[in-house]
């Protein structure tokens, strides 16, 4: 029932907003009591946190699935990028709601806190390569909001694509490349 009630918050979420989705409407879709939602979650907000560190974890899941400390940074970036577009290819709706919440003020510091850390041997890898100004000067924060930016206009220009292995990866990393190096 828990993971109904995630599951149906997060479509709910994403195609009405936060604002708009009404706890009530969620138990319905669920076809779960109300009491049920509010013995899992506190407060609608703990209910979006959750779903936010719900999906995190699964797109780092996924990305670990690539990860390899031994690879150099580029081949680490490349892999990167294809684990990432694998799985927002595949869980759109997981996608959607990371592009539409990943700014809001609904998402709890601590929660950005929590997913944060689990992108430190990320962070890491970057830090490396800027000690060996292979880099340009930029902070990992930007580094990363380019990624990601970069990543959201790639995934709506592949929109109708059905797998990743139709989409021209040498190219992009190539394009990425010459932006960062």
């Amino acid at each position: 029932k828990k993971q109904k009630l995630l599951e149906t918050a997060i479509k709910l979420f994403v195609q009405q907003g936060f604002e708009n989705t009404p706890t009530i409407q969620i138990t319905k879709v669920s076809a779960v009591a109300s009491g049920t939602l509010f013995y899992h979650y506190k407060t609608k907000e703990d209910l979006i946190n959750a779903a936010y560190m719900h999906i995190k974890k699964d797109l780092v899941k996924e990305m670990d699935r690539y990860y390899n400390e031994q690879d150099d940074f580029k081949t680490k970036l490349k892999k990167f990028w294809i684990g990432y577009t694998k799985w927002a290819l595949e869980k759109r709706e997981y996608n959607l709601f990371i592009t539409i919440f990943l700014k809001s003020k609904y998402i709890s510091d601590e929660s950005r806190k929590e997913a944060e850390s689990m992108l430190k041997r990320y962070h890491i890898s970057y830090l490396k390569e800027m000690e060996k100004n292979t880099l340009k000067d930029l902070s990992y924060e930007l580094f990363g909001n380019i990624l990601f930016s970069l990543h959201q206009v790639f995934i709506n220009d592949y929109a109708q694509s059905e797998s990743v292995d139709d989409i021209d990866i040498e190219g992009v990393m190539n394009q990425l490349s010459q932006t960062l190096t």
